[in-house]
């Protein structure tokens, strides 16, 4: 063997071991020394199936995802039934008035990570101190759903839970939908946003490798293993993260909006499924004899490079709210206006859209005073005054 190819072998083999022991120090500084956030963005599928048991979604038939059962981690836990929260048994006994959030991840208060200081327990804490009958307020509220998910899952996992009320709290992912171009791409199934992926999609061989693919996530050529975007995937033609990377790196309007800027294309993207799903949410919901609430989107427009930071999704949140009034009004069912009640103040809030631990609370307590002054749940305790009325 000459000189020449023993050189090559070692710089080969001294390469191998470089990297071997770079890929040894990056998994050690993933597993133990990265933040919750950052090892969910960068961890294998085995990574995050070693530490969770279940990741936190899991795909579905007719629903790209739902919520994993049996999921936990520390203070977060769904229950047998996929629900972020406590047990509860899928009969409802006579005894108890059920109550479901729907929406997505505000319902589900991707804000907080303990389920104890989500808006739908807190709710029904308020509500259960005030009232002699058994409540259950059930998270219903799944990450990235639109009223098109809400309105499929109302239909085939919900009804089943024969709720007494529920409650439609929705806006903001319908509002990304609507940012799809060609405008031919906006249609009422919502492909134009998102997609399924084909099932024989298989991770590559690199992504085994931890410094690969933390290197290929931070460089935008892969998706993070725990993303909605292993089940579903975005096309070309759903712009949301477009615009806000734009806006974000200061080169907006560039590529496709120099064609059609994002504000034109959510005046002609008009919220015609949003209309849509919500009123045949409320025939389905009538039809079943379950009373339903819908309630006005709160924001806050502080938060900068969050999608509500810009003008043209304040606008598009606004229009959705008038929509969610008209169509109530109209269909003469409950509306609360939470969006003209819960403050802006960012103390309220973790990104513009998600409540803090506080911004929960507040939330709860404004739609327990909405649900008693309607008189939408009966068999209140009655107070002292009451009680002594009849001596």
């Amino acid at each position: 063997m000459t000189s020449k190819s023993k050189n090559i072998i070692l710089a080969i083999f001294t390469t191998f071991l470089f990297f071997s022991f770079l890929e040894f120090l990056s998994q050690v500084a993933l597993i133990n020394f990265f933040s919750e956030k950052k090892f969910n963005a960068y961890a294998s599928h085995s990574q995050l199936k070693e530490r969770y048991g279940n990741s936190r979604l899991v795909a579905h038939r007719h629903l790209g995802y739902v919520t994993s059962p049996n999921f936990q981690f520390q203070a977060n836990r769904h229950n047998s039934l996929g629900f972020r929260g406590e047990e509860f048994s899928i009969q409802k006994p006579d005894s108890v008035f059920r109550i479901v959030c729907l929406g997505g991840s505000t319902t589900y208060s991707d804000g907080v990570k303990d389920y104890k200081k989500s808006f739908p327990y807190l709710l029904e804490k308020n509500l259960q101190k005030n009232l002699e009958k058994k409540i259950e307020v059930i998270n219903g509220g799944i990450p990235g759903y639109t009223t098109l998910e809400t309105l499929i899952n109302f239909q085939t996992r919900i009804l089943d839970l024969k709720p007494d009320l529920v409650i439609v709290y929705h806006c903001i992912n319908d509002a990304l939908a609507r940012l799809v171009y060609p405008l031919e791409f906006y249609k009422g199934d919502y492909s134009g946003f998102l997609e399924a992926k084909s099932p024989f999609e298989k991770d590559s061989v690199f992504e085994e490798s931890t410094i690969l693919r933390i290197l290929m996530i931070r460089l935008g050529l892969i998706d993070s293993h725990n993303s909605i975007t292993r089940i579903l995937k975005i096309p070309k033609t759903s712009l949301a993260n477009e615009f806000i990377t734009q806006n974000k790196n200061g080169n907006y309007p560039s590529g496709v909006f120099t064609k059609k800027s994002a504000k034109e294309i959510l005046e002609e993207n008009q919220s015609i499924f949003f209309e849509r799903n919500l009123e045949n949410l409320i025939l389905l919901a009538k039809a079943n004899g379950i009373e339903i609430v819908f309630s006005t989107f709160a924001f806050s427009p502080f938060f900068e490079n969050k999608v509500t930071f810009y003008e043209e999704f304040q606008i598009a949140i606004q229009e959705g709210n008038n929509i969610i009034k008209e169509i109530a009004e109209n269909s003469e069912i409950s509306f609360f206006d939470f969006a003209s009640q819960m403050p802006q103040d960012t103390s309220f809030f973790t990104d513009g859209i998600h409540f803090t631990e506080k911004g929960n609370q507040l939330k709860a307590n404004l739609f327990e005073k909405f649900l008693e002054n309607k008189n939408l749940i009966q068999n209140k305790k009655a107070s002292k005054s009451k009680e002594l009325e009849g001596f």
